[in-house]
């Protein structure tokens, strides 16, 4: 199975990695010194949804891991939506 290793930044999907081969102890090392740097790290084995405009994290959705969607934050939504009407 294929594990992603999602690092965000004030909530905005700032990289990825493939961490499917990595170790507890690699895993466990890289999460602390991304968290000790201010950002938080995620492992998931599911793709992630996030903003077109901004990267703001949207959550999980049912696709492989490493994989993206774009959709739009709440905010950018409204805003693309104003310019249409």
């Amino acid at each position: 199975m294929k594990y992603e290793m999602y690092v965000f930044t004030a909530g905005r999907l700032t990289g990825l990695q493939n961490v499917s081969d990595w170790t507890v102890t690699e895993l466990e090392a890289t999460v602390r010194a991304i968290e000790f740097g201010g950002s938080t790290a995620e492992i998931s084995d599911k793709g992630r949804l996030v903003c077109y405009v901004c990267r703001r994290d949207l959550g999980e959705i049912e696709l492989p891991a490493g994989q993206l969607i774009h959709g739009y934050c709440d905010d950018h939504f409204t805003e693309a939506m104003a310019s249409i009407s």
